[in-house]
């Protein structure tokens, strides 16, 4: 009975030598602050396990020799490590801020550009790529077509009446107000290039009267026309017909 006792032992601490542990810390390449929760896991493995408050962790990794570490966080690149165990000393990983982050969204009211959080009114914003999927010569055709609570009106006028959120005005003027570049726009909207077009806001509701008063009553489309940059390359486009 007795060496059974001495074998168990003996075995216990053969497997338990056999048991690599991979522990580390996971700092923020920045300013290295912790990044409590970020994923730690074994490649081609099911091991995994979340960084605790101060960045720390620890991983069983088996038997093993050799390994691949995948480290990841929201906002940051992941990163990988090829390790050989066992190790002497503990990890410290640090992971770097994610490029290509989303801009902050603006809406623009045709007097200025403030940050959407900002914005009281309701308003719909059409980009350059989503105006483009529709082919056509004229901005209506092509701003019905993607742009929410937007309609025109074929019927009562031949070159098409826009009107947003349905008839507001019953005796008075039934068009829109179109802010071209921060500028009103007296003149007929079909005669504006839809190719020079970088960006289209409408705006829809009554905030907008506290901008443009009662012009405004019918709603706004502010449109941004296309303009240079510093150091841009010559751009070509070719226009089916």
């Amino acid at each position: 009975m007795k060496w059974i006792y001495i074998i168990l032992i003996i075995l216990a601490g053969l497997s338990a030598h056999a048991q690599n542990r991979v522990r580390g810390t996971v700092l923020s390449a920045e300013n290295s602050a912790p990044l409590a929760g970020a994923t730690v896991r074994i490649k081609n493995s099911t091991a995994s396990v979340s960084a605790g408050e101060q960045g720390t962790f620890e991983l069983n990794a088996g038997a093993a020799k050799e390994l691949t570490l995948l480290v990841s966080f929201v906002g940051y690149d992941d990163r990988e490590l090829e390790l050989r165990l066992p190790l002497n000393n503990p990890l410290i990983i640090y992971l770097s801020d994610r490029t290509g982050m989303l801009s902050e969204v603006t809406v623009s009211t045709g007097y200025q550009e403030i940050p959407r959080e900002r914005s009281t009114g309701s308003f719909a914003q059409v980009g350059n790529k989503l105006f483009n999927e529709q082919v056509s010569t004229d901005i209506l055709s092509r701003l019905e077509a993607v742009a929410g609570s937007v309609s025109v009106d074929r019927a009562t006028n031949p070159g098409g009446q826009l009107m947003i959120r349905g008839l507001s005005t019953i005796q008075g003027p039934k068009a829109p107000l179109v802010v071209v570049d921060n500028f009103p726009y007296d003149g007929d909207i079909n005669n504006i290039n839809p190719n020079d077009v970088e960006n289209i806001t409408i705006l829809k509701d009554a905030a907008a009267a506290s901008i443009w008063g009662t012009r405004a009553g019918n709603g706004v489309i502010v449109i941004t026309t296309k303009r240079g940059k510093l150091n841009q390359p010559l751009v070509l486009s070719l226009i089916p017909m």
